[in-house]
C-alpha cells in the first residue's frame, strides 16, 4: 500500500524559476498530487521580470510493501 505525506509549500520566485520546479516535480520518480496550486504577482509590475508568489499544496506517495508482495517471491537460494 502507499503512505501518503502531505506537503504546504510557499514561494517566490519569476515565473522561469517556477517552471523549471514544475517541470522538475513533474519528472520524480515519486508520485506527487498537486492539490492546490495559488500564484499571484507579487513584484513590481515595471520590474525587468514579474515576481510572482504563491502556495503549492501536494501529497507525495511512498509505496510501502506488504505481506501480499511476499507471496510470489521465490525463497532465496542458499550456497
Amino acid at each position: 500500500y502507499y503512505v501518503e505525506q502531505p506537503f504546504e509549500l510557499d514561494f517566490r520566485s519569476v515565473y522561469p524559476q517556477l517552471l523549471i520546479y514544475l517541470n522538475r516535480l513533474a519528472s520524480l520518480e515519486t508520485i506527487v498530487r498537486v492539490d492546490r496550486f495559488n500564484v499571484a504577482a507579487a513584484g513590481s509590475p515595471t520590474a525587468q521580470y514579474v515576481e510572482l508568489s504563491g502556495k503549492i499544496e501536494l501529497k507525495a506517495y511512498r509505496y510501502l510493501m506488504s505481506k501480499a508482495d511476499e507471496v510470489g517471491k521465490l525463497p532465496s537460494a542458499t550456497p
